[in-house]
């Protein structure tokens, strides 16, 4: 199970059927002679995505600079162990001790339905297994990473030799992820109750993505069923603090021409990549597609 097939949860995933009437969110934001192209992503789809939009691929083969989250397929040996102990329990610990009965019982029912035995999960962080079983539950809905916006630039700046920035590392984002601390089990237990709904969820999103309406997308992903707490951390940890960082090290970069690929989600309200931006003094424009 690859990196990105485990970030469902926090991204925007879905498979998008047809793209021809499309307007995905795209801005163009200049400051004193430069412009970064910034596209709000999806993390996974089909082949029926493609191709994207001319405007889109124009400004890509046009840029200097691919900036995406992360880049997969740089993973050190380093990053791996961090990895590695941050996904896996303590030696000796047991997912059923980490568990209170019921959750148990109900994690083992749906895991078990996705095709992972009751040894293969015992030794897993329950954050880890949340967003393991949402990646299994999308797959098998037909959605695929190798689909993805972000690796389908990737693709094409290994390709061509474009030089890629990742804002973040593969260990970074898993140590946002497993700092949830006592939050585990919430995020576990509202993981399983929206698997059930997942189809129907996906396409609520996929119309918001489709005609670019950032405030219907949040809308659908801010987990409204979720507790207060859980949904506190999603948002101040996994997006808000996130983002902040990535303006940081955006306008440290001094390429003419820079396309920056990050998950929709991020992209919008007061704390988001957007507004961050125009804070720096970029002059944004919504670009047709």
């Amino acid at each position: 199970m690859g990196f990105r097939k485990l970030l469902v949860w926090l991204s925007l995933l879905l498979s998008v059927p047809a793209m021809a009437s499309s307007q995905p969110p795209f801005w163009k934001a200049t400051r004193d002679g430069q412009t970064l192209w910034v596209l709000g992503s999806i993390h996974v789809g089909s082949p029926a995505l493609y191709p994207l939009p001319k405007p889109i691929e124009k400004a890509f083969k046009e840029s200097d600079l691919l900036v995406t989250e992360a880049n997969p397929e740089h993973i050190s040996d380093e990053q791996q162990r961090t990895i590695d102990a941050l996904t896996t329990l303590p030696e000796g610990t047991q997912l059923s001790q980490e568990l209170t009965p019921d959750l148990y019982q109900k994690t083992i029912q749906q895991a078990r339905a996705l095709g992972l035995s009751n040894t293969t999960i015992q030794s897993l962080q329950p954050w880890y297994l949340a967003t393991l079983m949402m990646a299994i539950a999308t797959e098998n809905a037909g959605y695929s990473s190798q689909y993805g916006i972000d690796l389908h630039f990737l693709k094409q700046a290994s390709a061509s030799d474009k030089p890629n920035f990742a804002l973040e590392s593969i260990s970074e984002q898993f140590e946002y992820l497993s700092g949830m601390g006592t939050l585990q089990s919430s995020f576990l237990e509202t993981t399983l109750n929206q698997l059930p709904q997942l189809p129907k969820e996906l396409k609520k999103i996929l119309v918001s993505w489709k005609s670019g309406d950032l405030e219907q997308l949040q809308a659908h992903l801010q987990q409204p069923n979720a507790p207060k707490p859980l949904k506190q951390y999603i948002n101040q940890q996994l997006l808000e603090r996130r983002t902040q960082h990535w303006v940081t090290e955006l306008i440290k970069l001094k390429q003419p021409q820079i396309f920056v690929v990050v998950g929709a989600l991020h992209l919008g309200d007061n704390n988001g990549l957007l507004k961050g931006l125009e804070r720096e003094g970029y002059q944004l424009q919504r670009q047709p597609s």
